[in-house]
């Protein structure tokens, strides 16, 4: 299952070159299978990274950094409430993880 794989991936590797295609296609079968703001949200961000990051060795090491630091915790946190009604709390996570993403964007360059 896909929110499964999110989840195990982003415990195991975090967001990294290496696992980021993966997480961009589960996240977008969890869309697909179940399209609700928090898994357009997901789709989103690991969609921008996966392109961004297309080549593993041309990412520059502070901007990987930055990104790692700065989403690993919002998006487990994102992962680790779905699939789940969109409340209160999941609302906050999601506020914190684009949040956070813009943050990272914006201080990488």
């Amino acid at each position: 299952m896909p929110v499964e794989d999110i989840r195990q991936s982003l415990a195991s590797v975090g967001i990294s070159p290496a696992n980021i295609a993966d997480l961009a296609r589960w996240s977008d079968e969890c869309y697909l299978a179940d399209s609700n703001l928090a898994t357009f949200t997901l789709r989103s961000i690991f969609g921008e990274l996966a392109q961004t990051w297309d080549d593993q060795q041309g990412i520059p090491v502070e901007r990987h950094q930055a990104t790692q630091l700065r989403r690993l915790v919002p998006a487990r946190d994102v992962a680790g409430m779905l699939p789940g009604p969109m409340n209160k709390p999941m609302l906050d996570a999601l506020d914190v993880l684009v949040t956070a993403f813009r943050a990272a964007i914006t201080e990488a360059g």
